[in-house]
């Protein structure tokens, strides 16, 4: 007489299992309908008893991006993102105060923008090498205005010092290069605004 097996419920159904035809024993022992064991693991990769794995998951790619994220990737998504709803946010601004701005448009505007500005300082730089030069009388009578002499143009010339000459001192020998220099400045100044002065004149006589 061949022994008989107990019956055996499933956790899962509660249902008898039919051990010729419909069964499963997992690695951990416990024992299911088929059926049921099926629909569970597509739901979980665990025993429905005691939670052991019961098949290992791939990995998802996307998912194994999304983990090596970096708190730094974070950051820089973050300040990418700001700037683009910031840029949103003028242009919503815009259209609602009664413009219609394309981001193109808004391009073009900063273009156009940029080379009025180049245009504005190359016209400046051109007006100042067209602009009149003082003469060397007006430097030298602005030099001696200011207390330089022959005597200092020569020490700072040569970098001596007169023995005969007080100021003569190591700071003041290297101070005449900025004195000389903002004499020749002040010149050219004075040329330029004399010379300005002098064509409003001109043009107001032509009237």
């Amino acid at each position: 007489m061949s022994a008989q097996r107990e019956p055996v419920e499933c956790c899962i159904c509660m249902d008898a299992i039919n051990f010729a035809t419909n069964n499963c024993v997992t690695p951990c022992g416990h024992t299911f309908c088929f059926q049921c064991l099926a629909k569970a693991l597509e739901q979980n990769n665990t025993c429905p008893c005691c939670r052991a794995v019961l098949m290992e998951v791939p990995e998802d790619e996307e998912a194994s991006e999304w983990s090596e994220w970096t708190d730094e990737d974070e950051e820089e998504d973050e300040e990418l993102y700001d700037d683009e709803a910031l840029v949103s946010f003028r242009m919503l601004y815009q259209r609602l105060d009664g413009e219609d701005v394309e981001e193109e448009a808004v391009e073009d505007d900063e273009q156009v923008s940029n080379a009025d500005e180049t245009e504005t300082v190359d016209d400046e730089e051109e007006d100042d090498d067209d602009a009149p030069l003082a003469e060397v009388e007006e430097i030298t009578a602005k030099l001696q205005s200011r207390g330089i002499t022959m005597l200092d143009l020569v020490a700072m010339l040569t970098v001596r010092k007169s023995a005969n000459v007080a100021k003569h001192t190591d700071r003041f020998i290297n101070a005449l290069d900025s004195i000389l220099d903002n004499a020749i400045t002040d010149c050219d100044r004075e040329a330029k605004e004399a010379a300005q002065i002098q064509d409003a004149h001109i043009t107001e006589e032509t009237k």
